[in-house]
């Protein structure tokens, strides 16, 4: 019998700590994990639009699947509704995206000497692709006329400067001058804890 969904989560969250301990925060370890974090989006469980609805547009909510207590590894789902768009921000933690369903439009910045950010590249976050960001990778996200868009975000917003929101950790680090000076602001989004896929919690209003 296959593992559930939660099973699989909790199982990769150990190995992804495990990566990390063992080969240290690089591109390559989070390549890694990357790989992995595809793997378990093909999940049959994930696709049980009735466990993760949709949502109205210019909204989202997450799923924890599994979250430290301290905010250290996290495993959401992230169900986005058209129309959500980030501005430019970096995590100030490690993050690894990966598509389920739909399609997030990632472009990428860098930050020249005169606090200008530069766009650099772009990325369809959908199946079978994923993304990895080191601490200070720069980038928006945008999911355009998508009807509904759910991704795996490990370990999503957690940085150890963001306070837990609603049960979760959910600082978002928008970039807004220099590095040196840049101002922290906090987006509030629904969290839901799955302590079983049969739950059914109310719209995000």
């Amino acid at each position: 019998m296959p593992n559930s969904l939660l099973e699989d989560a909790q199982a990769l969250v150990e190995r992804t700590r495990l990566t990390l301990h063992n080969r240290g925060l690089n591109r390559q370890s989070l390549a890694s994990v990357r790989e992995e974090l595809i793997r378990l989006a093909t999940h049959p469980e994930l696709q049980n639009a009735s466990a993760f609805p949709t949502v109205p547009e210019g909204q989202g909510r997450l799923y924890v699947l599994h979250e430290d207590d301290d905010g250290g590894y996290a495993l959401y789902v992230n169900v986005c509704g058209p129309r959500v768009k980030s501005p430019p921000h970096d995590h100030t933690t490690w993050a690894v995206i990966a598509g389920v369903e739909g399609t997030e439009l990632n472009t990428f910045y860098e930050q020249n000497a005169d606090a200008d950010l530069l766009a650099r590249g772009e990325l369809a976050v959908t199946t079978g692709k994923a993304i990895a960001l080191m601490p200070d990778d720069i980038h928006s996200i945008d999911t355009r006329d998508e009807p509904r868009v759910v991704c795996l975000h490990t370990p999503s917003w957690c940085a150890p400067s963001a306070g837990p929101v609603q049960g979760g950790c959910l600082g978002v680090h928008r970039l807004t001058g220099t590095r040196a000076g840049r101002r922290l602001e906090r987006r509030q989004a629904a969290v839901v804890v799955l302590e079983g896929l049969d739950r059914q919690p109310p719209l995000l209003e």
